[in-house]
């Protein structure tokens, strides 16, 4: 029997199977021992492995025969080190539909932030790419786990069957707003309830010369530091808990910010953080909710373009 990247062999002890993944010549060196007490007509095996000296994970189910064995759901891997920066670069295809994980990737591969963990469905042609905070304390479930995907069979099979999305917990997902339907069957088979929570278009600055020059004479610009993670949560949209007080901190902490209301100071914000952001080399994108028509008119009139083969959508699922 042979699968790809080896060839399995297998020895029998009364009614268990015992295998052991052999890589064939020219194949990635995967490892894996697994154990399974089963019928000898059909056996389910779930077979767990490492890419030896990669940090790669896979899981995956199988179907084994006394003839050879089916595929049963799709292997998940997560990333290297190494990986991550060659995703960013296959990313850089698929923009603008990619630009929320090529955003989390290109900082995550500069700045040593809040841990992240990064999942594709295979590698290196990949379909699906989940970038998946890690989970430490409660309030880590507010982060939001940022999903790509290129091919919509691809996107289902991962999101049914990969234990990468945990439908038991809460959930903040964002991923492409074509892909709504899709995400309320899957939650509704596996029993999360859900709802919208935002759809926004996504605009670009394609070039940071086009934006106009500001007066900001009599003004101090300062970046936002922990003392004001509280009045940031009192004034988010988003924040009606406690539990977003990890994600906010976390923002503060390790992303470029400075902040707003009112007072006629967006101009002079948005045309200083989005010098400040070319300039160290990152795209200057924002999401606005498709309703938010006055800062639709704002950003337009700084430059900014809207990509409209493109929406994000985020839902929320289960309760915090």
């Amino acid at each position: 029997m042979c699968l790809t990247a080896g060839k399995f062999t297998r020895r029998r002890r009364s009614s268990s199977m015992h295998l052991r993944l052999h890589p064939t010549e020219g194949a990635s060196p995967l490892h894996s021992a697994v154990g399974v007490t089963s019928p000898h007509s059909c056996r389910r095996v779930r077979v767990e492995g490492a890419a030896r000296g990669t940090g790669i994970t896979t899981f995956g189910f199988f179907f084994l025969f006394q003839t050879g064995f089916k595929l049963f759901c799709p292997v998940t891997m997560e990333l290297s080190e190494e990986q991550l920066k060659v995703s960013e670069t296959e990313l850089r295809r698929y923009l603008p539909r990619s630009l929320p994980v090529y955003g989390f990737l290109m900082h995550r591969n500069r700045v040593r932030s809040d841990p992240l963990a990064v999942f594709v469905d295979r590698w290196p042609d990949f379909n699906v790419l989940i970038c998946r905070p890690t989970c430490r304390e409660k309030g880590d479930l507010f982060k939001d786990i940022h999903i790509f995907a290129n091919d919509k069979t691809s996107l289902e099979e991962t999101i049914r069957k990969s234990s990468v999305i945990d439908w038991t917990r809460f959930l903040c997902l964002g991923f492409d707003h074509r892909h709504i339907g899709l995400f309320k069957a899957v939650a509704s088979e596996k029993e999360a309830p859900g709802r919208e929570l935002a759809v926004c278009q996504v605009k670009i600055l394609e070039d940071v010369s086009k934006l106009p020059d500001i007066d900001s004479s009599g003004m101090s610009l300062s970046s936002l530091d922990e003392s004001h993670v509280s009045l940031v949560n009192q004034t988010w949209k988003f924040s009606n808990s406690d539990e977003a007080l990890v994600m906010i901190r976390n923002i503060i902490t390790n992303f470029p910010s400075c902040c707003h209301r009112g007072k006629g100071y967006a101009k002079v914000l948005i045309c200083s953080m989005a010098r400040r952001l070319h300039a160290e080399g990152y795209p200057v994108y924002t999401f606005i909710e498709e309703e938010n028509t006055l800062s639709h008119r704002l950003f337009t009139k700084l430059g900014f373009t809207e990509a409209p083969s493109f929406k994000t959508a985020w839902m929320g699922f289960n309760e915090l």
